[in-house]
């Protein structure tokens, strides 16, 4: 659906503000990960791992937005945008697990207990400096 839907993208007096990309490109799918599902005909010479755009879909609001022209300033050269999140869960992916996936944030109250919570939350990992883990640090330090 994410790939249908930037496939039909609007054409505006500047084109389009994101476009699917080739997948017969040297750069495409670097880590050699393999589609969750048969393409239909329509996207079956197209990137599943990354599309273009001119506005970056992690940025809320981005500045563009605030601009009085209408057509698409040169200045603009847009973004290499991720689908992977949407299926591949891999260490090095770890907004798979809270954006493909998905992390429930609500709960029933009466039926989730906190340990439960709390394991939930050790499933997901979080980046930061081993600086700031002690046991890790010293774990790391005892295999030198």
């Amino acid at each position: 659906m994410a790939m249908q839907t930037i496939n039909g993208a609007a054409n505006t007096v500047s084109g389009k503000a994101t476009r699917l990309l080739p997948s017969e490109r040297p750069e495409a799918n670097p880590r050699k990960v393999e589609c969750p599902i048969a393409l239909p005909k329509n996207l079956e010479d197209k990137d599943f791992c990354e599309y273009f755009g001119y506005y970056h879909t992690d940025v809320t609001m981005p500045s563009e937005y605030f601009r009085s022209d209408v057509e698409r300033p040169a200045e603009l050269l847009g973004h290499s945008l991720d689908f992977t999140y949407l299926f591949n869960r891999d260490i090095e992916n770890p907004a798979f697990d809270e954006m493909g996936k998905g992390v429930r944030v609500r709960a029933y109250q009466d039926r989730v207990r906190k340990s439960q919570i709390e394991k939930i939350h050790r499933m997901i990992g979080i980046e930061g400096r081993i600086a700031d883990h002690p046991a890790l640090e010293e774990a790391l330090a005892e295999e030198h």
